[in-house]
């Protein structure tokens, strides 16, 4: 059963995909620098009235907005990734985000030091992880070390 529901005010959209007794929440969402305190606060009121804790968040816009878009969120309890970072060119606004809730399943924290990097959860038949917001330690590697040093540390984590 797949349930989809869009509310023409903020373009919020919301697909429901059930599966083994637990609900997987797939929030779209427009958001803007303007828009993004309203759209996260409306976001989690929903999935609130769904007993579904957001497990993960992408943002898409320039890296400079990730403070603004950080103290957006009254509670950040989940990895938040942000797409684009500063491979957009010209004006890199937020352009959207889109949110991963889960209900009837524990969320479990995976940690980075004392930063929450993903969320794991089971159910009858597998275990799923969610990871986000991986970074490597030393933003001044070369891009490809960069990416070497980022999958060993999944790898440690996991």
């Amino acid at each position: 059963m797949i349930e989809s529901s869009t509310d023409q005010i903020d373009t919020l959209k919301t697909v429901e995909f059930p599966h083994d007794g637990v609900k997987a929440y797939y929030i779209t969402a427009q958001a803007t620098e303007e828009s993004m305190h309203e759209v996260f606060d409306r976001v989690s009121a929903e999935m609130a009235e769904h007993d579904a804790k957001i497990a993960f968040q992408y943002l898409f816009g320039g890296r400079q907005l990730y403070p603004k878009a950080v103290s957006a969120i009254k509670n950040l309890a989940w990895p938040l990734t942000l797409l684009h970072g500063d491979a957009c060119t010209g004006e890199c606004s937020i352009t959207g985000t889109q949110f991963i809730a889960i209900s009837g399943a524990e969320l479990n924290p995976v940690m980075d030091g004392d930063r929450l990097v993903g969320n794991w959860y089971d159910t009858k038949d597998a275990r799923y992880c969610l990871l986000g917001d991986i970074r490597g330690d030393d933003l001044s590697l070369s891009r490809e070390k960069q990416a070497r040093a980022v999958f060993e540390k999944m790898e440690a984590l996991l």
